[in-house]
C-alpha cells in the first residue's frame, strides 16, 4: 500500500466514526424525546382526542425537528470529509511535491559531491601513482641495480686479489714478455710459432679495413654500450661504405664480451657458494656453470646484434672477405666448445690470433716472404690479459662488471667532438702501462729484434682503445721527437659516443680513420694525421 492510499484510508476512517458517534448522539435524543412523549401520550390519555392530537402533532413535529437535525449534521459531517479530503490531496500534493524536489536536490547535491570526491579521489590517486611510479622506477632503475652491483663487487673482492697477484707474478716471471718471442717468430715463418699460434696469411695487394673492440653485449645491460651509444646503426654505414670499395672486413678482437658479466643476486651467490665449497666440489660446480653462461652470453649477444650480424654476414663474410681476429674478451672461440655457436651465424667461419699480410696468395701460402703487415688484438703484449695470464685480466674483468663506468670507459661527444673535429686534438705518444700494453717496451723490442732485419712490418693493435698512427716516443726518452712510424692502433669502435674508429690498409700502406655522422645523418670520415697536428682531417 503506497503512502498516499494509507493517509486516505485513515482520513475515511476517522470521518467514519465521526458520523456513527452523531448518528448514536441523535438517536438516543430521538429515543428520549419519544418516551417522554410516550409518558405525556399516556398521562394525557384520558383527557381526549384534542390533548391526544395536540401530543401527536407535538412529536411529529418533534420527529421532523430531529430528521432535519439529522440531515443537518450528516450534511455538515459529509461537508467536513470533503474538506479532510481536499485538505489532505493538498497537503499531500504539497508533501509529495516537497520530497520530489527535496528528493531530486538531495540527489543533485549528492551527485556534485560524488563528482568532486570521485574527482578529487582520482587527483589523489593518480598523484599517488606518479610518486609510486617516480619512486618505484628511481628504486628500480638506480637503487635495485646499485645494491645488486655492490653485492656483485663486494663477493668478488677475493677474485680482485687473486688477479693482482696473478698480475703481479706474470710481470716477476716475464710471462708478459713471451709473446714478442712469438711475433718475431711469426714474421720469421718460424714453423716452431707457427705451430703454436693460428694465423691467416693475406695478399697485402688487397685492400683491408680493420675494426676492433666493439665489445657487444646483451640488451638492456648497462655494459651494452655499443647499441645504447648508437654505434651500431654507425657501424653498419661505415661497413656499407666499404663494401663498395671492396675492402676485406678484418674484424681485431674484442667483438662480443664474453668476459664481461651479467650482474645479478643470482651469479654473485654463486660465486661465493663455490668458493666456500672449493676444491674440487666447488671449482667443478664453477667449470660447469661457466661453460653455461658463455653459451647462454653468447646467444643473448647474438640476438641483440641480430642486424649487425646480417649486414656482415650479407656484405662480406657471403663475399669470403671476412676475417675474425681473437681478443682476449672474445677468446672463447679459441674453443670447439663455443666456436660452433659463432659458426652459426658465420658458417665455417675461422678464428685467427694473428693476420698476415704480404706477397701470399694461394693456398698454402708462399712460405719465405716476411709479412709487410701483421695484425693482432694486442692483448698478447699485456702482462694481464695475454694467453698465460688471462686469468688475471678476466677475474678483473669479472669484478669490475659491477661498476659499469669503471669497465666500458667510454668517451662522450661532449669529451671528443670539441678536441677531435676542430683544433685541439687528442695526445698520440706512446704509453706505459704496468696493467695494459706497455708501449715504450714494444717500440724497444722491435727495434731490438727488427732493425736488423731487411725491413720492419707495420704493426695494427687494438685492445688499449687508444687510437694512435705514427705515435711520438714520450719525451722522457731522450728520443728528440723520434716516433714509432711502425705502429697504428685502430682505437675502438664501441666505446665512444657516435664515434668509430678503424684502420685501412691500402697496398701495405697503413691509415687511421674516425667515423661520425654529418648533419645531414650520413657517415662522415676524417683522417688521422698525426702529432704535431694531432687533429683529423675530412676526407
Amino acid at each position: 500500500m503506497s503512502w498516499c492510499a494509507f493517509v486516505c484510508d485513515a482520513v475515511d476512517g476517522a470521518a467514519g466514526w465521526v458520523e456513527d458517534q452523531a448518528e448514536d448522539a441523535v438517536g438516543s435524543v430521538v429515543d428520549s424525546v419519544e418516551d417522554g412523549l410516550s409518558a405525556v401520550v399516556d398521562y394525557f390519555e384520558g383527557v381526549g382526542e384534542s390533548v391526544e392530537e395536540a401530543v401527536s402533532d407535538v412529536a411529529q413535529l418533534a420527529a421532523d425537528v430531529a430528521e432535519a437535525a439529522w440531515n443537518g449534521i450528516t450534511e455538515a459531517a459529509s461537508s467536513v470529509w470533503d474538506w479532510i479530503k481536499r485538505v489532505a490531496g493538498k497537503v499531500w500534493e504539497w508533501t509529495s511535491g516537497a520530497l520530489e524536489d527535496a528528493w531530486n536536490w538531495a540527489r543533485e547535491a549528492a551527485s556534485d559531491a560524488w563528482d568532486w570526491i570521485s574527482g578529487a579521489a582520482e587527483s589523489v590517486w593518480g598523484a599517488l601513482c606518479s610518486a609510486w611510479d617516480a619512486v618505484s622506477g628511481f628504486v628500480e632503475e638506480k637503487v635495485i641495480p646499485f645494491l645488486v652491483d655492490a653485492l656483485w663487487v663486494l663477493t668478488h673482492i677475493d677474485d680482485v686479489l687473486i688477479a693482482v697477484s696473478l698480475g703481479l707474478l706474470c710481470l716477476l716471471t716475464g710471462q708478459d714478455e713471451r709473446e714478442y718471442d712469438f711475433i718475431e717468430g711469426l714474421y720469421l715463418l718460424d714453423e716452431a710459432a707457427l705451430a703454436q699460434r693460428k694465423v691467416t696469411f693475406l695478399p697485402v695487394q688487397d685492400d683491408y679495413v680493420v675494426f676492433s673492440d666493439i665489445h657487444m653485449f646483451v640488451a638492456g645491460d648497462p655494459l651494452d654500450e655499443f647499441r645504447q651509444l648508437g654505434n651500431s646503426e654507425l657501424y653498419q654505414a661505415v661497413l656499407l661504405f666499404y663494401c663498395k670499395g671492396g675492402y676485406t672486413l678484418v674484424e681485431n678482437g674484442d667483438i662480443e664480451d664474453l668476459w664481461m658479466r651479467e650482474t645479478t643476486v643470482g651469479e654473485a651467490l654463486l660465486d661465493q657458494a663455490t668458493d666456500i665449497l672449493g676444491w674440487p666440489f666447488g671449482e667443478m660446480i664453477e667449470d660447469e656453470h661457466e661453460k653455461y653462461r658463455i653459451r647462454s652470453q653468447a646467444v643473448k649477444i647474438f640476438d641483440n646484434n641480430s642486424d649487425v650480424y646480417q649486414t656482415i654476414r650479407a656484405l662480406f663474410h657471403d663475399q669470403r672477405k671476412l676475417v675474425r681476429l681473437l681478443g682476449n674478451h672474445d677468446d672463447a672461440w679459441r674453443s670447439d666448445d663455443y666456436l660452433p655457436g659463432l659458426q652459426e651465424i658465420y658458417p665455417e667461419l675461422e678464428v685467427f690470433d694473428y693476420a698476415l699480410l704480404g706477397d701470399y696468395g694461394g693456398t698454402p701460402p708462399a712460405y719465405g716472404n716476411h709479412p709487410r703487415v701483421i695484425i693482432a688484438h694486442g692483448h698478447q703484449l699485456d702482462a694481464w690479459n695475454n694467453s698465460i695470464c688471462r686469468a688475471a685480466g678476466a677475474a678483473m674483468t669479472e669484478c669490475a662488471s659491477g661498476i659499469p663506468a669503471l669497465a666500458t670507459k667510454v668517451t662522450e661527444r661532449s669529451e671528443w667532438e670539441p678536441t677531435l673535429l676542430w683544433k685541439e686534438g687528442f695526445p698520440n705518444e706512446l704509453k706505459q702501462d704496468i696493467a695494459g700494453v706497455d708501449e715504450v717496451e714494444f717500440y724497444e723490442t722491435v727495434e731490438d729484434d727488427f732493425r736488423s732485419y731487411s725491413y720492419v712490418p707495420q704493426f695494427i693493435l687494438g685492445h688499449t682503445h687508444r687510437p694512435l698512427e705514427d705515435p711520438q716516443i714520450p719525451e722522457w726518452k731522450d728520443c728528440d721527437e723520434r716516433k714509432f712510424t711502425e705502429y697504428t692502433n685502430d682505437g675502438t669502435a664501441g666505446r665512444w659516443e657516435q664515434f668509430i674508429w678503424c684502420a685501412t690498409v691500402e697496398n701495405g700502406s697503413v691509415s687511421l680513420y674516425g667515423w661520425t655522422w654529418d648533419a645531414a645523418g650520413k657517415p662522415f670520415a676524417r683522417r688521422f694525421v698525426g702529432a704535431p697536428a694531432d687533429c683529423l682531417r675530412p676526407v
